[in-house]
């Protein structure tokens, strides 16, 4: 995942608009005064153009580090709880070998449901991270789409 930082992107639009007036000031010489005032409230305006172009850019990056933190959180939920349903599930296998009595029926059955609830919790984090995944997505081309 590369992508610019926002000093980055805002040092070469600053530049490319300090270059352009640079480069349109020394082609055309100004021969009124009027003239120079008006390519100077340009530059201004240009320059607020700037800072509002950075500020909207701030505004996607720091969208964006959020969705990553919580597409980090769901993956992690989502490891939590395939460890838990091994967990389970191993300790399911050693107490059906340890015990052969009539209570080990109601045990496995219990922690069948608890294996069962885990994988659907499992299913729906997994979905809440494909979702997370598209708002990413579609961060990322909004903010390139800005740039």
């Amino acid at each position: 995942m590369e992508y610019f930082n926002t000093t980055t992107i805002t040092s070469m639009a600053a530049g490319a608009v300090i270059g352009a007036y640079l480069v349109y000031s020394h082609m055309i010489e100004p021969q009124h005064t009027q003239t120079k005032e008006v390519d100077k409230s340009l530059l201004i305006v240009n320059n607020e153009k700037v800072e509002t172009l950075q500020k909207a850019l701030q505004a996607k990056e720091s969208d964006y580090l959020a969705a990553e933190a919580r597409v980090a959180k769901a993956e992690q939920r989502i490891q939590e709880l395939e460890s838990k349903i091994e967990t389970d599930t191993q300790l399911t296998v050693e107490e059906s070998i340890k015990k052969s009595d009539p209570q080990m029926e109601a045990k496995l059955e219990s922690l069948s449901i608890t294996n069962k609830s885990l994988v659907l919790q499992l299913s729906q984090e997994q979905d809440k991270l494909r979702l997370m995944m598209v708002e990413m997505q579609a961060l990322k081309d909004e903010s390139a789409a800005s740039i």
